[in-house]
C-alpha cells in the first residue's frame, strides 16, 4: 500500500483562533504502520484513522461554532482547515474505493466502514453519483447500514434539487440563522420509510436541530 499523508487536527483549542494563531496539524504516515499485518489490517488501520481525523474536524467546527459564531473570522479559518482535510479524506476514500469496493464492517469494522460513508457524504455531487451504487449494494447484502444509505440518497437527491425520502436533510436559514427541513417527498409516509430504513420518527431526529415538527395531516376524502 502507498506511503499516504494524513492530516490530524489534533489540537481543538478555540483559544488558539482568538489568538490568531492555527490549531496544530501533524502528519500521520501509513509507512508507520507495522509491515507484519495483512492488507486487509491495514486498510482497516487506515480508515480507522480517517474516521478519527473527521470527528477531530467535526469536534472543531462545534467548537468554533458555539464560541464565536458562523459569521466570525474564526469560523472561516477553521471552515478552510477542514475543507483541507475533507479533501485529504475523500482523496484516500476514493483511491479505496476504487481498489477495493465498499469496505464492509466484517472487515474492517464499524468505525471503518463509517469512515468511509462520512467522508463520502460530504463530497460533490459527481463523487457520491459514482460511488452510491457501491452504498446501495453493500446496504442490501448487510455491509452497511441502510440507515447510511437513506441519508446518502437523500444528500444526492437534494445536490441533484429533488425532494428527498427520509427528511434526513436539513438546510440553514441565512436571514434566520436557523435550521429548516428540506422538502420531502410524499412527507406523509416519510416515517414509514425512515423504520424500513432502521430510521426513528422524524420529529425526533429533528430534535436536533432544533427543529419542531408538525407532520402533515391527510386532507379529508371527498363524499
Amino acid at each position: 500500500m502507498k506511503n499516504i499523508l494524513l492530516l490530524l487536527i489534533l489540537c481543538v483549542n478555540t483559544s488558539a483562533f482568538a489568538q490568531n494563531a492555527a490549531p496544530v496539524i501533524i502528519s500521520y504516515s501509513s509507512n508507520t504502520i507495522n509491515s507484519g499485518n495483512s492488507e486487509e489490517a491495514l486498510l482497516k488501520s487506515r480508515l480507522e484513522k480517517i474516521y478519527l481525523s473527521d470527528l477531530h474536524c467535526k469536534k472543531m467546527m462545534d467548537s468554533v461554532k458555539v464560541t464565536y459564531g458562523e459569521s466570525s473570522g474564526e469560523w472561516k479559518k477553521c471552515s478552510s482547515l477542514v475543507r483541507v482535510q475533507h479533501e485529504e479524506n475523500r482523496r484516500q476514500v476514493v483511491e479505496i474505493l476504487d481498489k477495493y469496493g465498499w469496505p464492509g464492517r466484517k472487515e474492517v469494522g464499524l468505525e471503518g466502514s463509517m469512515a468511509v460513508f462520512l467522508v463520502l457524504q460530504n463530497s460533490d455531487k459527481a463523487t457520491i453519483a459514482k460511488y452510491l451504487p457501491l452504498l446501495r449494494g453493500a446496504a442490501a447484502n448487510g455491509d452497511a447500514p441502510k440507515s447510511s444509505l437513506a441519508m446518502m440518497e437523500d444528500r444526492f437527491r437534494m445536490l441533484e434539487g429533488k425532494p428527498q425520502l427520509y427528511g434526513s436533510q436539513v438546510k440553514l436559514n441565512a436571514g434566520t440563522n436557523q435550521h429548516e427541513l428540506y422538502e420531502i417527498e410524499d412527507e406523509l409516509s416519510v416515517d414509514k420509510r425512515r423504520a424500513a430504513m432502521g430510521l426513528g420518527p422524524l420529529r425526533e431526529y429533528l430534535k436536533l436541530f432544533g427543529i419542531e415538527y408538525l407532520p402533515p395531516k391527510a386532507s379529508a376524502s371527498p363524499h
